[in-house]
């Protein structure tokens, strides 16, 4: 599980909570929202997880930590649920975030909203 949110000062959060933190071996990430390409939910099975470096995978139970493939890096922090959030990102250390939240379809209106907000100069 995780909790993703966005700063007053426009910068994503996402933070590994419980168990999941000590076991994606990561305290999460902080992003400025700008990196952000895209936002969606899917199917954790479908999903290419690749190889883990460093992170944990136990398979129908835990799927945490930094995972390499095609020359990129993913930051997994998900448990048994089937649907996740995956956030997309440019520029930055991870190329995707794949997480667990309680409600993934709010988690992208939310994180939509906050990417399409007028910026004030």
């Amino acid at each position: 599980m995780a909790a993703v949110g966005v700063t007053p000062d426009d910068r994503l959060l996402v933070r590994p909570v419980g168990l999941v933190r000590l076991w994606a071996l990561s305290s999460g990430i902080d992003v400025p929202l700008d990196s952000v390409v895209d936002v969606g939910v899917s199917d954790r099975k479908g999903l290419l997880r690749g190889f883990r470096a460093p992170g944990t995978y136990l398979p129908g139970f835990m799927t945490a930590g930094t995972f390499r493939s095609r020359g990129e890096r993913d930051l997994w922090m998900v448990g048994r649920y089937e649907k996740v959030l995956v956030i997309e990102l440019a520029g930055e250390k991870y190329r995707h975030l794949i997480v667990q939240v309680e409600e993934p379809e709010g988690a992208v209106e939310a994180l939509r909203a906050a990417m399409n907000r007028e910026r004030l100069p």
